[in-house]
């Protein structure tokens, strides 16, 4: 079954791809995966990845430019280590990869502050890129800068949700 999922799921991105390049030829093509892929539970053939959502880090790293995990350790009550750890896992299996940060409730900065260390921590690594913020519902568009001055990180909401009372967060970095 995992096969077989894969391989639709594999076949149906190559089409996107191959349609979209032939239209522009230097597209960035990229698939945002589900982190389960990015760890192997034991096994380097079949994956919970594979099994449940069609989805296999090596099988991405043949089709897409790069990949970005929605790795949210929020969500699955998971450390920022296992945010390093599938991004480790991508670039093993081939992949250049930036990694998807949580950055909606009930993740606090402190949460979001520890996932942004664990993946700057790799960033010297080849293959690893940066980090992408994914919201869900908060803000349509979110604006990041870095201040190397204060040594400070602004994110800032742009159309924010009125039912979240957050505009922007400054974090200490």
């Amino acid at each position: 079954i995992a096969e077989y999922r894969t391989g639709v799921i594999n076949d149906f991105a190559i089409a996107l791809r191959d349609a979209a390049k032939s239209v522009k030829s230097d597209i960035l093509f990229t698939g945002a995966l589900m982190p389960e892929g990015g760890v192997t539970y034991g096994t380097e053939d079949i994956s919970f990845g594979d099994l449940h959502y069609g989805q296999n880090y090596a099988d991405a790293a043949e089709i897409y430019d790069y990949i970005c995990p929605m790795a949210y350790s929020n969500s699955y009550e998971a450390e920022p280590q296992w945010m390093a750890d599938i991004a480790e896992y991508s670039v093993k299996v081939g992949n250049k990869v930036v990694m998807g940060l949580q950055s909606f409730y009930p993740l606090t900065s402190v949460n979001l502050m520890g996932d942004i260390n664990a993946v700057r921590g790799l960033l010297p690594m080849e293959g690893v890129l940066g980090i992408a913020h994914f919201r869900h519902t908060q803000f349509s568009y979110a604006k990041t800068n870095y201040n190397y001055n204060t040594g400070t990180m602004d994110i800032e909401y742009i159309n924010a949700s009125e039912s979240s009372g957050v505009k922007r967060i400054e974090i200490d970095v």
